[in-house]
């Protein structure tokens, strides 16, 4: 038999119900609107100090056209920072912080931009053009002991003019180059007894044409072409798999891309000289973020060339980018800054 209450009965047990059911999903809304957070994470460069002294041999005891950048260190300390010029051949080593401390005679006069990489070895090899106090007047790979010791040196592919580019993974060393006319190039890869290995991008549809930058990690070997304007991947026998650029001076465009770095997390720093300006992106080719004057206290120029990066710190990874033209050497911090957003509770409307 059914069971009937009184109308006020009935009114008394629905508004209970009601509020029985409906607090729950209101303290749920509310709990999900002050509980929910949002993370967002960008990456920021912080400008530490510039340097530029060096000096002894009778040249001048300020850099000269400083071209190749390397940064040693035992994985958590850097050591040394060493900075070879172009045209001089000085190299020169400094503090993690750029004090300077002493000066090496390298393989000058007419180094002609060399770029330095530390081998499995843990010898120092560097990639030179036609220095004339060298053994040879040919393109070669001068090496050095960590104390800047010449050792010895083999010799580059010499129908090319020069080398642009120097970098190394797997046990191998990869060497970009480019001809006088700038209208073609190539990687040569070697071991590290100066053996040649193999030799790509010459010939076939993913011809190099004025390579200028190369950086190698695991698989993945990263070169800047300036003649396509373009950022290319190859992997370590030649097959070119992903390439990216577009011209321009936006956000994510760039004019005349130099040289390439990778950072820690594995995204790539391209030196965008012709907007004076070094720009970062993911291996995808997004677009992550860039720095300029402004973010090196507004010098008179800034013409970014080598870039040199070292794994991070309890602050971020430190970036070093020489600056050719103006003879110094910016260091910045990279830190990736995480900032979240809370929700709000709802508010009544007035």
């Amino acid at each position: 038999m059914p069971i009937f209450f009184p109308r006020p009965a009935r009114a008394r047990l629905l508004g209970r119900a009601l509020a029985t059911l409906a607090l729950p999903a209101l303290i749920g809304l509310l709990l999900a609107g002050c509980g929910q957070v949002t993370s967002t994470t960008r990456v920021a460069y912080s400008f530490y100090k510039s340097f530029n002294q060096s000096g002894g041999f009778g040249l001048p005891a300020v850099l000269t056209r400083p071209a190749g950048l390397l940064v040693l260190g035992d994985g958590t300390l850097i050591r040394e920072v060493w900075v070879m010029e172009d045209l001089t051949g000085r190299l020169s080593r400094y503090t993690f912080d750029g004090q300077f401390q002493r000066s090496a005679v390298g393989l000058g006069p007419e180094a002609g931009s060399p770029s330095m990489v530390q081998g499995p070895d843990s010898m120092i090899y560097v990639a030179e053009n036609a220095p004339n106090e060298a053994p040879t007047i040919s393109p070669m790979v001068a090496v050095f002991d960590t104390s800047a010791t010449f050792r010895r040196y083999f010799q580059l592919d010499t129908t090319l003019i020069a080398p642009t580019g120097l970098s190394t993974t797997g046990g191998l060393l990869y060497v970009s180059e480019t001809d006088r006319d700038q209208r073609t190039g190539q990687v040569e890869v070697f071991n590290t007894q100066g053996q040649r290995q193999r030799v790509w991008g010459r010939s076939g549809a993913d011809t190099l044409v004025h390579p200028t930058g190369i950086a190698a990690r695991d698989s993945s070997i990263w070169v800047c072409d300036r003649g396509r304007q373009k950022l290319m991947l190859f992997r370590p026998d030649g097959r070119m798999v992903f390439s990216f650029g577009t011209v321009g001076s936006g956000p994510g465009q760039w004019n005349a891309p130099g040289t390439v770095a990778i950072t820690d997390d594995g995204n790539l720093l391209v030196s965008d000289t012709g907007n004076h300006r070094v720009q970062e992106y993911q291996q995808d080719g997004t677009f992550v973020g860039q720095f300029g004057a402004s973010a090196l206290g507004n010098p008179a120029s800034f013409t970014p060339g080598a870039i040199a990066v070292y794994s991070p710190t309890s602050l971020g990874e430190y970036l070093y980018v020489a600056d050719y033209q103006a003879g110094q050497v910016y260091i910045l911090i990279r830190a990736k800054v995480v900032t979240e957003s809370h929700g709000r509770l709802l508010q009544p409307r007035s």
